[in-house]
């Protein structure tokens, strides 16, 4: 599994980004860079070229998690953009996977189950073969 060098957190409350951020080391991922909001999650994104993206969907401001997807995908296909927030429906699920999500976690899970959804989100799948 080759995990990816460098994450951005984006949301809104800074305590959040600092679990995030231990999460992240947890699953070996210790360069992380933290925004608390989507223009600045957007810009470290252009600059710094993270390949792994945490994004709330609610976020404070005129932007969306969603929005800052959306404009991820448009930009960068390859850097993994997982969802990393409180809300829960399948509307939400659906939306964020067609928008080109490639993972979804609740801030709720367990720690230990959320590095672990991090890992096989990031896992090779031609690791097997």
């Amino acid at each position: 599994m080759a995990l990816p060098n460098s994450a951005l957190i984006i949301d809104d409350e800074q305590h959040v980004r600092v679990y995030a951020m231990q999460l992240l080391r947890q699953a070996g991922i210790h360069a992380c860079l933290e925004a608390g909001d989507a223009e600045l999650g957007l810009n470290l994104f252009r600059e710094k070229k993270p390949e792994l993206i945490l994004i709330d969907l609610n976020l404070a401001g005129p932007l969306s998690g969603m929005d800052v997807l959306k404009q991820i995908r448009l930009e960068d296909e390859a850097v993994y953009a997982v969802i990393f927030t409180c809300e829960a429906s399948a509307s939400a699920v659906m939306a964020a996977v067609n928008a080109g999500a490639d993972g979804f976690i609740r801030k709720d899970t367990s720690a230990q189950q959320i590095v672990r959804q991090l890992l096989e989100i990031v896992a090779d799948p031609d690791e097997d073969e």
